[in-house]
């Protein structure tokens, strides 16, 4: 379930098992939209279109321009527009038949996990070249029965010596302190009427009370590059409908490459293996997500092992 800012409400949508009757809104459409959506969602589409378009040919109006569309602009950042049709499809199956959630102490606990795994894990260590089944690197060559390149696309290019790097996506990630919580529901916002700059936003400590100290809470909002914390802060207190300048700035991530952008016509899946001891993954090579990131490690590892 999610919220919607129009006008100065907040009106939710979602699973009708969490809010049964929030599909009868007209504010974010027609019941009809969104049994269209619905039916998208599982539909078999055509080949060489846009997210967008394929949604508002599947009847999605007003559902779209108010809730999807600014809800996948967060998702992808980029407009649907600009996204393949089948990729998108699998990501709004993944929204609607999964279930989100966050690390209680973070995204760190990732890398920790996977980082406990390995004996002798070098950190800070660049890797510059590859020769047959040597890595050189800026302390040394190392030699190896097989190689992994799990890397951002950029560098994976540039160490398969590729022509051609995938178009990437940035974002900037703003995390603001505030002892009033405007949310106390835990649901991402985002704003039905483009408003300003700002994707979405949550009060993540609603979701775990770990990213906060007691008596604080934690708001994480995502926007496009190049905004100032005024516009955020502007835009937010739209959104939320409170007053937001004595928010405390608590800290800002600009990711200037932070998705690859799945462009119209591109197959949802490139080569893992590139020869006979040489292997790349990341989502640049599948679904750009961290989910898409970890099935792409899994199938190279599977590949190595087997």
């Amino acid at each position: 379930v999610i919220e919607v800012s129009l006008g100065t409400e907040r009106i939710a949508l979602g699973d009708p098992r969490k809010a049964p009757f929030s599909a009868l809104h007209r504010g974010t459409g027609s019941l009809n939209e969104k049994v269209n959506f619905a039916r998208f969602i599982f539909s078999k589409l055509k080949r060489e279109q846009s997210l967008g378009q394929a949604l508002r040919n599947a009847g999605c109006g007003t559902t779209y321009e108010r809730v999807i569309r600014p809800f996948l602009q967060g998702v992808f950042f980029a407009d649907p527009d600009q996204v393949d049709a089948h990729y998108g499809q699998i990501v709004i199956r993944s929204f609607v038949t999964g279930s989100p959630g966050i690390p209680k102490f973070g995204v760190g606990q990732l890398s920790q996990a996977l980082a406990s795994r390995i004996s002798d894990l070098q950190l800070n260590v660049r890797a510059e070249r590859i020769v047959g089944n040597t890595v050189q690197t800026s302390v040394g060559e190392f030699d190896a029965r097989d190689i992994l390149i799990a890397t951002d696309a950029t560098t994976a290019s540039q160490l398969l010596e590729l022509g051609q790097v995938c178009r990437m996506q940035g974002c900037v990630t703003w995390y603001h302190a505030t002892d009033l919580n405007p949310s106390g529901t835990g649901r991402l916002i985002i704003d039905g009427q483009k408003r300003g700059p700002v994707f979405n936003s949550l009060t993540i400590s609603d979701i775990s009370k770990a990213y906060a100290p007691s008596g604080m809470n934690l708001i994480s909002s995502t926007t496009d590059l190049g905004t100032t914390d005024s516009e955020v802060r502007r835009h937010l207190s739209t959104m939320w409908g409170v007053e937001t300048r004595d928010w405390q700035l608590i800290a800002k991530y600009e990711i200037a490459s932070a998705l690859p952008l799945h462009e119209v016509g591109k197959t949802l899946t490139q080569p893992t293996k590139i020869s006979d001891h040489l292997y790349v993954a990341g989502d640049h090579r599948t679904v750009p997500s961290q989910q898409g990131a970890l099935f792409s490690g899994s199938l190279a590892a599977q590949l190595i092992l087997n």
